[in-house]
């Protein structure tokens, strides 16, 4: 298979079960373990921060974790892109899509937050392997609601209820995800074109992304303000759409990791794809040595951020770890936050599988080839 060859790199099996509520700490032979350090750090960081965490870890060779409103469903932003990821593999799996298929990038398909596609021309088609390489690198929504719309929202829902459990809400189109927030200030929200409503996002604060939507719907400027579009998102959060508790997301890495979903080799390319992604820099990966793999997905939006991943204390002890963050006013700090976490965690396990080793700096992990160039001759 294409992907398989383009995306050849060892990955370690095993990870990961469902996760307790709340606090869960798992007993150890250490009085004073790493989940009982870890908990200390997490209600010191607490009193600092002016938002809330969900944090789970788990030590995968010896079965011990630790978990924070693991079970209260976060919002995961682009962490669904594994979800439309594992769609899209098991489409050609099945035989109803193909990687060299062409998607046409057209004025109906304009959306914010595009990292690549933004730069070429409408009418422009790109393979799926290309889409696919961009949403997982990138993070690009354009190319994210291509394969979405080439899929079917229903395909990908089913995969999350097939391979996720019941725990997973609801996934959405990445331009759904802007309608149903801003049909909470005006329903005619609905029948905007996909470039306007792209138009919003990209104003500069909640003022101004207000006073474009109520242009866009024929209202006064005044309609609207910041605070009404402040409180739109939170109540969009509340409907749980495109959210999940951290266990339910567990599950799905722990079939990713044992090779459950598809099959073997694709879960081993769907890890591989997630062991390129270049988003969110200052956050997981910030907080790790130099040359520690590093296997995720991050999700950011309005006061709300995740970074989903397995991280490894060497080739053979991997290590889960998953943290979603919310209603912080910081994004700078959050991330900073989710760095500090990587890092006294990493260094907690380290410790208890290494009493008094000193600090070691792992060998680096090779790159992995690019799937595809950037950009491709015309058509």
């Amino acid at each position: 298979m294409m992907l398989r060859r383009a995306f050849s790199v060892c990955l370690v099996a095993s990870v990961l079960v469902a996760l307790p509520v709340a606090w869960t700490l798992s007993h150890s032979s250490d009085p004073a373990g790493w989940q009982e350090m870890l908990q200390l750090l997490v209600q010191d960081e607490k009193r600092n921060f002016d938002g809330d965490v969900s944090l789970f870890v788990k030590d995968v060779s010896d079965g011990q974790r630790f978990a924070h409103n693991a079970s209260v469903p976060s919002y995961l932003a682009s962490g669904v892109k594994i979800l439309v990821l594992i769609a899209t593999f098991d489409a050609v799996h099945q035989g109803k899509l193909r990687w060299d298929e062409k998607l046409t990038f057209g004025l109906q398909d304009i959306r914010d937050g595009v990292v690549v596609l933004t730069g070429f021309k409408l009418g422009k088609s790109f393979t799926v392997e290309q889409l696919v390489s961009w949403m997982m690198k990138k993070s690009d929504n354009a190319a994210t609601d291509l394969l979405i719309k080439r899929i079917g929202i229903d395909v990908v829902n089913q995969v999350a209820r097939t391979y996720g459990g019941p725990g997973l809400g609801t996934v959405t189109s990445l331009l759904e995800v802007r309608r149903q927030i801003y049909r909470r200030l005006d329903k005619r929200a609905d029948g905007l074109s996909a470039a306007a409503i792209a138009s919003i996002r990209r104003q500069g604060d909640f003022d101004a992304r207000a006073k474009r939507l109520a242009r866009l719907v024929g209202q006064d400027v005044r309609a609207y303000s910041g605070k009404d579009l402040w409180n739109a998102y939170q109540e969009y959060y509340e409907s749980g759409s495109n959210s999940a508790p951290l266990d339910a997301v567990g599950s799905l890495l722990e079939k990713l990791v044992r090779g459950e979903v598809i099959n073997p080799e694709i879960s081993e390319s769907i890890l591989a794809l997630m062991a390129e992604c270049e988003t969110g820099g200052n956050r997981i990966r910030a907080g790790l040595p130099a040359g520690v793999k590093l296997i995720h997905k991050t999700g950011t939006q309005h006061m709300r951020l995740c970074d989903l991943g397995i991280f490894y204390l060497s080739e053979n002890e991997p290590i889960v770890f998953s943290i979603c963050l919310k209603n912080f006013e910081d994004l700078q700090k959050a991330e900073s936050l989710v760095a500090r976490f990587a890092s006294k965690t990493y260094a907690l396990l380290r410790k208890k599988r290494r009493p008094g080793a000193p600090e070691l700096q792992l060998a680096s992990v090779p790159n992995l080839p690019p799937l595809v160039p950037v950009a491709d001759s015309e058509d």
